[in-house]
Protein backbone atom coordinates (compact mmCIF):
# COMPACT_ATOMS: atom_id res chain seq x y z
CA UNK A 1 0.00 0.00 0.00
CA UNK A 2 1.30 3.74 -0.84
CA UNK A 3 0.16 6.55 0.97
CA UNK A 4 0.13 9.39 -1.69
CA UNK A 5 0.96 12.44 0.37
CA UNK A 6 4.07 13.33 -0.99
CA UNK A 7 4.86 16.93 -3.27
CA UNK A 8 6.47 15.47 -5.80
CA UNK A 9 6.83 13.39 -8.54
CA UNK A 10 8.02 9.61 -8.69
CA UNK A 11 7.49 6.43 -10.75
CA UNK A 12 5.67 3.27 -8.90
CA UNK A 13 6.87 0.18 -11.13
CA UNK A 14 4.43 -2.97 -10.40
CA UNK A 15 5.13 -6.65 -11.34
CA UNK A 16 3.50 -8.00 -14.71
CA UNK A 17 5.07 -5.06 -16.91
CA UNK A 18 2.69 -2.58 -15.34
CA UNK A 19 4.44 0.57 -14.79
CA UNK A 20 2.10 3.27 -12.67
CA UNK A 21 3.37 6.99 -12.85
CA UNK A 22 2.20 9.22 -10.12
CA UNK A 23 2.40 13.52 -10.93
CA UNK A 24 1.99 16.05 -8.17
CA UNK A 25 -1.46 18.34 -9.69
CA UNK A 26 -1.72 21.48 -8.31
CA UNK A 27 -0.65 20.90 -4.80
CA UNK A 28 -4.40 19.32 -4.58
CA UNK A 29 -3.76 15.29 -5.84
CA UNK A 30 -2.01 13.40 -8.04
CA UNK A 31 -2.53 12.45 -11.55
CA UNK A 32 -1.77 8.78 -12.01
CA UNK A 33 -1.02 7.04 -15.19
CA UNK A 34 -1.02 3.23 -15.79
CA UNK A 35 1.05 1.76 -18.77
CA UNK A 36 0.68 -1.60 -19.48
CA UNK A 37 2.52 -2.85 -22.43
CA UNK A 38 1.96 -5.55 -24.85
CA UNK A 39 4.90 -8.00 -24.75
CA UNK A 40 3.25 -11.13 -25.43
CA UNK A 41 1.41 -10.44 -21.78
CA UNK A 42 -1.07 -7.61 -21.85
CA UNK A 43 -2.31 -5.54 -24.10
CA UNK A 44 -1.42 -1.71 -25.08
CA UNK A 45 -3.01 1.22 -22.99
CA UNK A 46 -2.71 3.99 -20.66
CA UNK A 47 -5.49 4.90 -18.00
CA UNK A 48 -5.60 7.75 -16.34
CA UNK A 49 -6.77 8.62 -12.43
CA UNK A 50 -7.02 11.68 -10.28
CA UNK A 51 -6.55 10.92 -6.73
CA UNK A 52 -6.84 13.34 -3.61
CA UNK A 53 -4.13 13.70 -1.17
CA UNK A 54 -4.59 10.99 1.21
CA UNK A 55 -5.76 8.43 -1.00
CA UNK A 56 -4.37 5.01 -1.45
CA UNK A 57 -2.33 3.41 -4.19
CA UNK A 58 -1.91 -0.32 -4.57
CA UNK A 59 -1.19 -3.10 -6.54
CA UNK A 60 -3.29 -6.40 -5.79
CA UNK A 61 -3.71 -9.99 -7.63
CA UNK A 62 -2.29 -8.51 -10.74
CA UNK A 63 -4.45 -5.36 -10.79
CA UNK A 64 -4.07 -1.54 -10.39
CA UNK A 65 -6.68 -0.58 -7.54
CA UNK A 66 -6.74 2.86 -6.37
CA UNK A 67 -8.70 4.05 -3.29
CA UNK A 68 -9.50 6.64 -0.61
CA UNK A 69 -11.14 9.59 -2.82
CA UNK A 70 -11.54 9.90 -6.07
CA UNK A 71 -12.09 11.93 -9.52
CA UNK A 72 -11.79 11.45 -12.88
CA UNK A 73 -11.83 7.65 -13.84
CA UNK A 74 -12.45 6.91 -10.64
CA UNK A 75 -11.41 3.62 -8.99
CA UNK A 76 -9.80 1.32 -11.50
CA UNK A 77 -10.75 -2.25 -12.51
CA UNK A 78 -8.98 -4.80 -14.02
CA UNK A 79 -7.27 -4.90 -16.44
CA UNK A 80 -7.88 -8.12 -18.51
CA UNK A 81 -4.86 -9.47 -19.30
CA UNK A 82 -4.14 -11.76 -22.41
CA UNK A 83 -2.36 -14.61 -21.19
CA UNK A 84 -2.15 -17.10 -23.73
CA UNK A 85 -3.63 -18.74 -26.87
CA UNK A 86 -3.59 -22.35 -28.63
CA UNK A 87 -2.36 -23.29 -31.84
CA UNK A 88 -5.54 -23.84 -34.15
CA UNK A 89 -6.54 -27.30 -34.18
CA UNK A 90 -7.91 -28.35 -37.42
CA UNK A 91 -10.16 -31.40 -38.68
CA UNK A 92 -11.64 -32.30 -42.24
CA UNK A 93 -15.04 -33.84 -42.52
CA UNK A 94 -14.92 -34.56 -38.58
CA UNK A 95 -17.11 -34.58 -35.81
CA UNK A 96 -14.27 -32.80 -33.38
CA UNK A 97 -11.70 -30.94 -33.43
CA UNK A 98 -8.99 -30.04 -30.30
CA UNK A 99 -6.16 -27.81 -29.47
CA UNK A 100 -4.01 -27.50 -26.42
CA UNK A 101 -3.63 -24.34 -24.61
CA UNK A 102 -1.23 -23.49 -21.68
CA UNK A 103 -2.30 -21.95 -19.34
CA UNK A 104 -0.68 -19.94 -15.98
CA UNK A 105 -0.27 -20.86 -12.45
CA UNK A 106 -3.21 -20.90 -10.19
CA UNK A 107 -5.26 -17.52 -10.56
CA UNK A 108 -8.42 -16.98 -9.13
CA UNK A 109 -9.61 -14.77 -12.32
CA UNK A 110 -8.93 -16.19 -15.24
CA UNK A 111 -11.26 -16.85 -18.04
CA UNK A 112 -10.86 -18.96 -21.62
CA UNK A 113 -12.39 -17.94 -25.01
CA UNK A 114 -12.68 -20.76 -27.79
CA UNK A 115 -13.37 -19.84 -30.81
CA UNK A 116 -14.93 -22.50 -33.84
CA UNK A 117 -15.06 -21.91 -37.23
CA UNK A 118 -16.71 -23.99 -39.91
CA UNK A 119 -17.23 -24.70 -43.05
CA UNK A 120 -21.06 -25.40 -43.05
CA UNK A 121 -23.87 -24.14 -40.75
CA UNK A 122 -25.62 -27.61 -40.32
CA UNK A 123 -23.79 -28.96 -37.36
CA UNK A 124 -26.22 -29.79 -34.65
CA UNK A 125 -25.30 -30.51 -30.83
CA UNK A 126 -21.79 -28.52 -31.30
CA UNK A 127 -20.26 -28.19 -27.24
CA UNK A 128 -16.81 -27.36 -26.10
CA UNK A 129 -15.07 -28.27 -23.27
CA UNK A 130 -11.41 -26.76 -21.61
CA UNK A 131 -9.78 -29.57 -19.27
CA UNK A 132 -12.81 -31.68 -19.46
CA UNK A 133 -15.16 -28.63 -18.15
CA UNK A 134 -17.76 -27.12 -20.20
CA UNK A 135 -17.64 -23.98 -22.30
CA UNK A 136 -20.73 -21.77 -22.28
CA UNK A 137 -21.86 -20.99 -25.68
CA UNK A 138 -21.39 -16.81 -25.23
CA UNK A 139 -24.98 -15.27 -25.95
CA UNK A 140 -25.07 -13.77 -29.39
CA UNK A 141 -21.71 -14.80 -31.08
CA UNK A 142 -23.17 -18.04 -32.68
CA UNK A 143 -24.15 -16.70 -36.73
CA UNK A 144 -26.30 -20.14 -37.49
CA UNK A 145 -27.35 -19.97 -40.67
CA UNK A 146 -26.28 -16.20 -41.98
CA UNK A 147 -24.02 -17.50 -44.17
CA UNK A 148 -23.09 -21.04 -45.37
CA UNK A 149 -20.01 -20.60 -43.11
CA UNK A 150 -20.32 -20.13 -39.44
CA UNK A 151 -18.59 -19.16 -36.13
CA UNK A 152 -19.36 -19.43 -32.77
CA UNK A 153 -17.64 -18.52 -29.36
CA UNK A 154 -18.07 -20.20 -25.64
CA UNK A 155 -16.47 -18.69 -23.14
CA UNK A 156 -15.16 -20.49 -19.23
CA UNK A 157 -14.11 -18.48 -16.45
CA UNK A 158 -11.70 -21.17 -14.51
CA UNK A 159 -9.35 -21.84 -11.80
CA UNK A 160 -7.39 -24.75 -14.19
CA UNK A 161 -3.51 -24.40 -14.42
CA UNK A 162 -0.90 -25.64 -17.20
CA UNK A 163 -1.61 -27.63 -20.29
CA UNK A 164 -5.10 -28.29 -21.35
CA UNK A 165 -6.96 -29.71 -23.61
CA UNK A 166 -9.66 -27.77 -25.88
CA UNK A 167 -12.07 -29.38 -27.92
CA UNK A 168 -14.87 -28.94 -29.84
CA UNK A 169 -17.42 -31.31 -30.69
CA UNK A 170 -20.72 -31.75 -33.09
CA UNK A 171 -22.82 -33.97 -34.65
CA UNK A 172 -22.17 -34.37 -38.40
CA UNK A 173 -18.50 -34.19 -40.48
CA UNK A 174 -17.98 -30.80 -40.71
CA UNK A 175 -14.31 -29.25 -42.10
CA UNK A 176 -13.51 -26.51 -38.77
CA UNK A 177 -10.88 -25.03 -37.29
CA UNK A 178 -10.80 -24.34 -33.38
CA UNK A 179 -8.63 -21.68 -31.43
CA UNK A 180 -8.82 -20.55 -27.61
CA UNK A 181 -7.33 -17.22 -25.95
CA UNK A 182 -6.96 -17.13 -22.35
CA UNK A 183 -6.71 -14.11 -20.00
CA UNK A 184 -6.58 -13.26 -16.34
CA UNK A 185 -8.15 -10.37 -14.75
CA UNK A 186 -11.40 -11.58 -15.35
CA UNK A 187 -14.75 -10.86 -13.56
CA UNK A 188 -15.72 -14.59 -12.77
CA UNK A 189 -19.21 -13.89 -11.80
CA UNK A 190 -19.97 -12.56 -15.63
CA UNK A 191 -16.76 -13.00 -17.37
CA UNK A 192 -17.73 -12.52 -21.11
CA UNK A 193 -21.04 -10.09 -22.33
CA UNK A 194 -21.63 -8.39 -25.82
CA UNK A 195 -21.69 -11.45 -27.98
CA UNK A 196 -22.25 -10.32 -31.89
CA UNK A 197 -21.37 -11.72 -35.64
CA UNK A 198 -21.48 -10.58 -38.74
CA UNK A 199 -21.55 -12.06 -42.21
CA UNK A 200 -20.53 -11.16 -45.56
CA UNK A 201 -20.10 -12.78 -49.13
CA UNK A 202 -17.85 -12.47 -52.27
CA UNK A 203 -14.31 -11.21 -50.55
CA UNK A 204 -15.87 -8.66 -48.96
CA UNK A 205 -14.71 -7.23 -45.11
CA UNK A 206 -15.80 -9.00 -42.38
CA UNK A 207 -16.33 -6.52 -39.15
CA UNK A 208 -17.52 -6.87 -35.46
CA UNK A 209 -17.94 -4.18 -32.99
CA UNK A 210 -17.27 -5.21 -29.55
CA UNK A 211 -19.15 -2.72 -26.65
CA UNK A 212 -16.37 -2.82 -23.79
CA UNK A 213 -15.45 -0.74 -21.25
CA UNK A 214 -11.61 0.40 -20.50
CA UNK A 215 -10.13 -1.94 -19.18
CA UNK A 216 -11.72 -4.90 -20.51
CA UNK A 217 -10.29 -6.98 -23.56
CA UNK A 218 -12.40 -8.16 -26.68
CA UNK A 219 -11.75 -10.53 -29.22
CA UNK A 220 -13.03 -12.47 -32.46
CA UNK A 221 -12.83 -14.99 -34.56
CA UNK A 222 -13.34 -15.15 -38.51
CA UNK A 223 -14.70 -18.19 -40.59
CA UNK A 224 -13.96 -17.98 -43.92
CA UNK A 225 -15.37 -20.78 -46.85
CA UNK A 226 -13.77 -21.88 -50.10
CA UNK A 227 -10.23 -20.10 -48.67
CA UNK A 228 -7.36 -21.26 -47.11
CA UNK A 229 -4.92 -18.26 -46.07
CA UNK A 230 -4.50 -16.41 -43.03
CA UNK A 231 -7.15 -12.83 -43.15
CA UNK A 232 -5.27 -9.73 -42.18
CA UNK A 233 -6.80 -8.04 -38.99
CA UNK A 234 -6.91 -4.50 -37.38
CA UNK A 235 -6.16 -5.86 -34.11
CA UNK A 236 -3.93 -8.50 -32.92
CA UNK A 237 -3.60 -11.65 -34.53
CA UNK A 238 -3.25 -14.62 -31.70
CA UNK A 239 -3.83 -17.58 -33.62
CA UNK A 240 -4.83 -18.66 -37.33
CA UNK A 241 -5.66 -22.37 -38.96
CA UNK A 242 -6.91 -23.59 -41.83
CA UNK A 243 -8.41 -26.55 -43.64
CA UNK A 244 -6.83 -27.75 -47.00
CA UNK A 245 -10.22 -29.61 -48.97
CA UNK A 246 -12.53 -29.44 -51.97
CA UNK A 247 -14.65 -27.05 -49.13
CA UNK A 248 -11.71 -25.64 -47.07
CA UNK A 249 -12.23 -23.18 -44.16
CA UNK A 250 -9.85 -21.19 -42.44
CA UNK A 251 -9.97 -20.00 -39.23
CA UNK A 252 -8.53 -17.02 -37.39
CA UNK A 253 -9.15 -15.22 -33.87
CA UNK A 254 -7.68 -12.25 -32.81
CA UNK A 255 -7.63 -9.63 -29.66
CA UNK A 256 -7.88 -5.40 -29.12
CA UNK A 257 -5.81 -3.46 -26.81
CA UNK A 258 -8.30 -3.44 -23.73
CA UNK A 259 -9.37 0.60 -24.13
CA UNK A 260 -12.95 0.54 -24.91
CA UNK A 261 -15.39 -0.40 -27.56
CA UNK A 262 -13.30 -2.05 -30.49
CA UNK A 263 -14.10 -2.69 -33.88
CA UNK A 264 -12.42 -6.24 -34.78
CA UNK A 265 -12.40 -5.82 -38.40
CA UNK A 266 -10.69 -8.78 -40.85
CA UNK A 267 -9.46 -7.58 -44.16
CA UNK A 268 -10.64 -10.15 -46.96
CA UNK A 269 -7.50 -10.02 -49.46
CA UNK A 270 -8.66 -12.65 -52.09
CA UNK A 271 -11.25 -14.65 -53.10
CA UNK A 272 -14.13 -16.63 -51.05
CA UNK A 273 -17.14 -17.24 -50.90
CA UNK A 274 -18.31 -16.55 -47.73
CA UNK A 275 -17.54 -15.17 -44.08
CA UNK A 276 -18.88 -15.18 -40.41
CA UNK A 277 -17.12 -13.48 -37.79
CA UNK A 278 -18.05 -13.30 -33.81
CA UNK A 279 -17.09 -11.34 -31.21
CA UNK A 280 -17.26 -10.98 -27.47
CA UNK A 281 -15.94 -9.28 -24.37
CA UNK A 282 -13.86 -10.62 -21.63
CA UNK A 283 -15.54 -8.61 -18.57
CA UNK A 284 -12.56 -6.83 -15.94
CA UNK A 285 -12.49 -8.29 -12.33
CA UNK A 286 -14.18 -5.24 -10.43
Amino acid sequence: MLNINRRKCFNYYLPTGITAILLMAAGIGYLVFITHAGGGTSGNGTHGFFVQQGGKFMQRGGKVVIGGKTGGGGAGKGPVNFESACPAGTVTGGTAVSCTIVLGGANSTRAVLVGLAMNANTATGISCTVGGATAALIPGTDSGTTENSRTLLFGLSTSLTGSQTVTCSWASDTDAVLGAISATGVNQATPFNNGTFSGVELDAPCSVTVTSSNGDLSSSVLGTKDYDTTRMTNQTLEWTGNVNSDNNVGGNGDIDPGTGTATHNWNNGSFFTYATCSGANFQAHP
